[in-house]
């Protein structure tokens, strides 16, 4: 059907700053799935654009 894909090794090359954290603000994830602890983010959806531009979303802020 489909050949094989090419396996890409993948490896951490950042970090959410931490100027950038919100782990003093409340949110729902925070209150309803981490029982009200401290959440600075919680980013999902790694995603490339043909450019090489990274997108994620902190769904506990609702950042992109």
């Amino acid at each position: 059907m489909y050949p094989q894909p090419t396996v890409i090794e993948p490896t951490i090359f950042a970090q959410v700053p931490d100027e950038l954290q919100l782990s003093d603000r409340d949110s729902h994830m925070s209150r309803d799935i981490f029982r009200g602890r401290p959440l600075g983010s919680f980013l999902e959806g790694p995603s490339f654009d043909s450019d090489g531009n990274l997108y994620v979303v902190d769904i506990a802020h609702g950042r992109i």
